[in-house]
């Protein structure tokens, strides 16, 4: 059994008597405001609020009409205004997450000094500044925004981690000088360049927004590879968690505080690329059993020739045409979507699936195919279009793990109006290898609905994240599949640890003394690799009279007894230089990869496949399983999990007939369908 760190916060630490001695809170009502007013003035009242005095951060209660804010003791504020009302509160008695976010927002401008380099931001919520940029649009700042969220799934909160960019506003103007329309509304940020604070400002210069729409500027949930000092570390995410957690220590000195919760009893398995490989072989025979037309309505002929060679070399058959053959397995090179958005050209694809709304069809961007990784896109298609053809007829053509035949799956579909509360509910169930798909009726909305508790019906009937739910009308169970929006973390006072001892290792290095003191302890040893390791060590001593720099190490590996030995010694010293970061047992990155679950709590995560890995984009998000079935959670559904091709290469977070249930719902809408 293993422990898991993760983003769940699972206890708060409140001095109440500490930090009232420290802080004012301020509650502002503009209740009184009719809808005229607040359309014309509350997106300037913030703004107002923080130029009325030393405000450290506030917080809106939309629902309430308020204002929270934290000030210093005793400040004063000049607000004057009549149809506000404003009134002190004492830290204790207000709500415990007000609180929360005016402590963890004020942050910045607890810690600012004029000598800092500030990294920390404060924007109507917590930024972490990693990187700058200044092009030929205008500037940009990105940054990590460090925020609370609700886990309904778990009744707790928990940190999030996610990247924000920052534009400067006159970046986003017409050939006239026009700003765009949207831009126009936008909110507003002012940047003070001093202490590199971001507020909210009617006439600021910035907006949160990037260059392009679509454009994402991404900022690593973890980068070790090649990483060795704690700025590098700082620029990903799990180092701004870092930061974060440091950065409450240094401001309230324990009088806040948050304990970060680890799961604790959790069968940890490794997902095995062999398992993988042999996944993928059987599609490939699959498909070498069936002919794939190809039809080309990109402008791009390479990217044609190379999917068709591609797919020869595979042993398929590919038959160039025209236009879709309904009859066949299709796949369709177009452009992207944004090219048909600025020509009167219409999408190909869109018109395909019109034309031929019985033909199976995956379509494919050509710039995709003349890039890296045309192998991995060539995998996509094909197990895309497996499971099209699959969802197409309704019979399963893989050998997936079995799903109880008296279980229906269902999938709550965003409506196209997103001011539509009733979401369409589409259904499945797997019986001998056959799929039946449909659109829940009102009659089984009701026999489904009946059964939730209110902390139920808003996870799978309100908000725009909607739980997928499996049903077993006969007994008018249920089982509630929900995203908690924690994650999982490795170990990240350890990582943390490592690199800061990394980072003084890097400035300083080794004294010349270290090693020649480990060279006379173990000159005696007599296998080939001690006496290696011997040699290259006197040589550095030669070079290095006084200290060896951290990069004169690089040729002495961190692999074998004698060289692992030597560079842990080192480290009981102070002196890091090498980190075993994904090893089994000690390396604090090896939770990072397999499936981890917590049967008793219902608790999962998929991590990547194979070893785990020094650089990570995304942290794996933990998903928990509600059930009504008497006992735990049948072992069925955790082997539904691992099938390897509906997560492209790996096991997927849902039982994988939810895939289908996806495709089902894109292909047949339900305004075409009739309730069951």
């Amino acid at each position: 059994m293993t422990n898991i760190l993760t983003t769940l916060i699972k206890d708060t630490r409140f001095d109440y008597d500490a930090l009232s001695s420290r802080f004012d809170i301020r509650c502002i009502s503009y209740k009184s405001w009719d809808k005229d007013k607040r359309a014309s003035e509350l997106k300037f009242l913030p703004s107002r609020i923080y130029n009325s005095g030393r405000v450290l951060a506030l917080v809106q209660y939309r629902s309430e009409s308020q204002y929270w804010l934290i000030c210093p003791r005793a400040a004063t504020l000049s607000l004057d205004d009549s149809s506000l009302a404003v009134r002190s509160e004492s830290l204790g008695q207000i709500s415990q997450w007000i609180a929360m976010a005016l402590l963890v927002r004020a942050l910045p401008r607890v810690l600012s000094t004029p000598q800092t380099d500030q990294k920390r931001i404060e924007a109507e919520g917590l930024f972490y500044v990693v990187n700058t940029n200044s092009k030929a649009r205008g500037r940009e700042i990105i940054a990590v925004k460090v925020d609370l969220d609700w886990s309904a799934a778990t009744r707790s909160r928990c940190l999030t981690l996610g990247a924000t960019t920052f534009t400067s506003l006159d970046s986003h103007r017409n050939d006239v000088g026009e700003l765009y329309r949207k831009t126009d509304k936008a909110t507003r940020y002012q940047l003070d360049t001093l202490s590199q604070q971001v507020t909210r400002n009617k006439d600021g210069d910035y907006i949160r927004k990037p260059f392009w729409k679509g454009d994402k500027n991404r900022v690593p949930a973890i980068k070790l590879n090649k990483c060795a000092t704690l700025e590098e570390y700082y620029n990903s995410r799990l180092g701004v968690l870092s930061m974060f957690l440091e950065d409450l220590k240094l401001a309230y000195q324990g009088a806040f505080d948050l304990q970060l919760e680890s799961v604790e009893g959790v069968d940890h398995n490794r997902v095995c690329d062999r398992s993988i490989a042999n996944s993928y072989a059987k599609i490939g025979d699959w498909f070498a059993a069936r002919p794939v037309t190809l039809v080309n309505h990109s402008n791009s002929l390479a990217a044609a020739q190379e999917l068709k060679q591609r797919l020869e070399q595979k042993g398929i058959a590919v038959q160039q045409a025209e236009d879709i053959d309904e009859g066949s397995l299709n796949l369709l090179l177009v452009e992207p979507k944004e090219h048909y958005e600025k020509t009167p050209e219409q999408d190909p694809y869109k018109q395909a699936r019109l034309r031929y709304p019985n033909a199976v069809i995956q379509s494919c961007y050509p710039e995709r195919l003349l890039g890296k990784g045309v192998t991995h896109v060539v995998e996509v298609l094909l197990k895309e279009l497996l499971v099209k053809f699959e969802v197409h007829t309704g019979t399963l053509q893989f050998p997936y793990p079995q799903l109880p035949d008296d279980a229906w799956f269902i999938h709550p579909v965003r409506p196209q109006d997103d001011k539509r509360k009733d979401w369409p509910m589409s259904y499945c169930r797997v019986v001998n290898g056959q799929v039946e798909f449909g659109w829940l009726s009102d009659h089984w909305r009701e026999e489904l609905e009946v059964g939730f508790n209110k902390a139920e019906q808003k996870q799978v009937l309100e908000g725009k994240q909607r739980s997928d739910v499996i049903f077993w009308p006969k007994t008018r169970t249920f089982m509630i599949i929900t995203d908690t929006s924690a994650v999982t973390l490795p170990n990240e006072a350890l990582v943390h640890q490592h690199m800061q001892e990394l980072d003084r290792t890097t400035n300083s290095g080794v004294p010349t003394n270290t090693v020649r003191e480990y060279i006379i302890q173990n000159t005696a040893e007599a296998s080939a690799a001690s006496k290696r390791l011997i040699e290259s060590l006197s040589e550095l001593c030669k070079l290095h009279p006084h200290a060896i720099p951290a990069t004169a190490f690089k040729t002495i590996k961190n692999q074998g007894k004698p060289n692992q030995h030597f560079y842990n010694q080192l480290a009981e010293q102070g002196h890091r230089l090498k980190v075993s970061w994904r090893s089994k047992g000690e390396g604090p990155l090896y939770i990072t990869s397999g499936i981890w679950i917590n049967r008793e709590r219902g608790l999962y995560s998929i991590g990547s496949a194979g070893p785990a890995r020094e650089d990570i984009e995304n942290f794996s998000h933990i998903y928990h399983v509600n059930s009504t079935l008497p006992g735990a959670i049948p072992e069925w559904f955790w082997q539904s999990l691992q099938v390897w091709h509906v997560k492209h290469k790996n096991a997927t977070v849902y039982p994988w007939i939810f895939k289908h249930l996806r495709e089902f719902g894109q292909k047949y809408p339900s305004e075409s369908v009739v309730g069951q």
